[in-house]
């Protein structure tokens, strides 16, 4: 049994966090204690300083003092771990193993329409420098990290724990459906009237819930917690294991809402995570499935 540090991303907010999948985050918890490993949870807020005493990190090395992990998984997009961090965990892990959820590699096209796209590659690259290891959702990005920083990367095919699979029959509905968030130019799609006997947005499954609350809610006790220095190691295992389970919660509620449709239907992202080796797909990819 390995013991495992996991620095996941997070988001402090319902209405960002959808958009990031239980399966690019906590399924890998999963994984791991489903072959026997003991993970550790730092929640890594988006964004977050984290010199600020609002962010986990800060108080990382106190609490995990004396500490040595066999491993530490570090989420290395929309995360800003600085130097202080980054030398810490080569204290307390050897093994490091940078997590990349998006693809490194952007189009023109894509970077005009989204600025922050043009700097990912070498911010994400900067930050894997730090690692020993790396795990990509991209397998084009594999060649690109293994040559410029000399660390082995391998593809990683998006886990869905088994608990999740349904075998149940296919839905009955007379339109596709679209769950998905709305961004940039191509949201005018939704209300083109062309597309209405055949697409529709409906009112998805969470929505007559209060789980998108409680999470802004847990988030919102936790910022306290931290502002006011209360965090201890216990404080911190009980907050992750409630992000855990209202993420788990919300993530069944999204497996219904893709049912609501006959077919799902998402805008075209450049996630670039369905790419077979002998080919590479120009432009953007349609991952939805």
């Amino acid at each position: 049994m390995k013991n495992v540090l996991l620095l996941m991303l997070e988001f402090d907010n319902w209405l960002q966090a959808r958009a990031w999948s239980y399966t690019g985050s906590w399924a890998f918890q999963d994984g791991l204690e489903e072959n026997g490993h003991h993970c550790t949870v730092i929640p890594v807020i988006a964004d977050r300083d984290p010199k600020s005493n609002e962010s986990f990190l800060f108080y990382a090395k106190n609490l995990l003092r004396n500490t040595i992990f066999d491993e530490a998984w570090i989420w290395c997009v929309h995360t800003k771990l600085d130097e202080t961090t980054w030398e810490w965990l080569s204290t307390v892990a050897k093994k490091r193993i940078g997590i990349v959820m998006e693809s490194l590699c952007s189009e023109y096209e894509s970077t005009k329409e989204f600025q922050h796209f043009s700097n990912r590659k070498e911010e994400v690259l900067s930050q894997l420098s730090h690692c020993t290891h790396a795990i990509v959702s991209d397998e084009f990005d594999i060649n690109l990290i293994q040559e410029r920083l000399n660390i082995p990367a391998c593809w990683n095919v998006v886990m869905v724990p088994e608990r999740f699979i349904r075998l149940d029959n296919a839905p009955d509905k007379p339109k596709a459906a679209f769950i998905g968030n709305k961004y940039g130019d191509r949201r005018i799609y939704l209300e083109d009237q062309s597309l209405a006997e055949l697409l529709y947005r409906p009112h998805i499954p969470e929505r007559d819930t209060n789980l998108p609350e409680k999470f802004d809610q847990l988030h919102r006790g936790l910022r306290n917690t931290l502002r006011n220095n209360k965090l201890t190691v216990e404080t911190l295992s009980t907050a992750s294991k409630e992000m855990k389970l209202i993420r788990e919660l919300l993530f069944e509620l999204h497996l219904d809402g893709i049912r609501m449709g006959f077919s799902n239907v998402n805008f075209t992202v450049d996630a670039k995570s369905i790419r077979r080796k002998g080919y590479r797909i120009n432009g953007r990819s349609n991952t939805s499935g």
